[in-house]
């Protein structure tokens, strides 16, 4: 099993009774890891920084480096550390030259070797131009540069990094110092730790291998919040799979019916040839539909006399006497007066 360079077991760290920068951190970094840990303004990112590099006291818990207890590490001795902070310390009034030169001295490399790698480091992160310039009248970008070159000049098995690209706004400016800050972590030896602070995660995607999120001075388990997006993310999936097949389906009617209707209009444009004998099983089959019609008419026409002899009204008895009676009176009005012929005669 790996020996782990950095770990951090319960850890809280407190500045007073009221105020606790730092929960319950639990950490575990072995040789080649990089780790982002990313949050807001205030969120605990310096103070986890400053407590691995022995610069806070913590109130609980355990902080070892390569299982040696913090506050009892000699880092001249025992653990190779550099600490990129958002505040560089300088010999103000020295050049960047000595500067350099009072590093290599503090690490007791040779002489003859201290003026050749000066060289080379003042080429490799471009500010030749610096070499003579006194710290104390730097711009920003050239101190952060020349910090940086400074570290990559003695070999570091860890590597704090402060979110030191938040002060830049100019793109250029930001490009550079990334660039400076890369060439830092790929320097031997290759399987440092290194852990970076930042107020977004993506600022580190490319350079982190993992991805810590702090609020409120602990660490945000992120693994209920990413089983819970994916399962979204599924559904999501599902139901829009499920829509577009229900286009692709209505589609595909569409454009069945589109053909039917094509095909119908063809065939009604299309003359066909009809045989004789289609013509006379048309003819038949209109000659007896004439028939049923002709039979039809006839019934209709005998219910109507039935119904017109319904209507009239019977003859009483009294009307018949009448009718008799004035057909007698009318006989009698009509032949001559025989007594007065007979009478006249006499």
């Amino acid at each position: 099993m790996a020996e782990n360079i950095v770990e951090l077991k319960n850890v809280n760290l407190a500045y007073n009774k009221d105020y606790c920068a730092l929960y319950d951190i639990n950490l575990e970094l072995k040789k080649g890891d990089r780790v982002c840990i990313y949050g807001e303004t205030g969120s605990g990112k310096t103070a986890l920084l400053r407590l691995i590099a022995g610069l806070e006291k913590h109130k609980s818990g355990e902080c070892l480096l390569k299982g040696i207890p913090v506050n009892k590490v000699n880092f001249a001795r025992d653990v190779s550390l550099g600490y990129l902070s958002t505040k560089a310390v300088f010999f103000e009034r020295k050049s960047v030259y000595k500067n350099l030169m009072w590093t290599l001295k503090v690490h007791r490399v040779d002489k003859k070797e201290r003026k050749e790698r000066i060289e080379n480091v003042l080429k490799e992160f471009g500010i030749e131009n610096l070499r003579d310039e006194k710290v104390k009248n730097l711009c920003a970008s050239d101190r952060r540069l020349t910090q940086i070159a400074r570290m990559s000049m003695r070999p570091l098995e860890i590597i704090l990094c402060d979110d030191v690209l938040a002060e830049y706004d100019d793109m250029d400016t930001k490009a550079r110092i990334r660039k400076a800050i890369l060439k830092l972590f790929d320097s031997a030896p290759k399987d440092k730790v290194i852990i970076m602070t930042s107020q977004d995660r993506k600022s580190c995607e490319g350079v982190a291998s993992k991805f810590i999120e702090i609020k409120l001075g602990s660490f945000v388990d992120n693994n209920k919040d990413d089983t819970k997006k994916e399962s979204a993310v599924s559904k999501k999936d599902k139901k829009s799979k499920a829509v577009e097949t229900e286009k692709v389906g209505n589609a595909t009617d569409n454009k069945k019916e589109e053909l039917t209707t094509a095909v119908v209009e063809e065939n009604k444009d299309e003359k066909t040839p009809v045989s004789t004998a289609e013509v006379e099983s048309a003819n038949a089959e209109v000659d007896t539909k004439q028939e049923t019609i002709n039979t039809q008419t006839e019934k209709l026409d005998d219910a109507a006399s039935a119904n017109e002899t319904e209507n009239v009204s019977p003859i009483t008895s009294n009307e018949q006497e009448k009718d008799n009676a004035e057909g007698s009176t009318q006989k009698e009005s009509t032949k001559p007066n025989s007594s007065k012929g007979k009478k006249h005669k006499k």
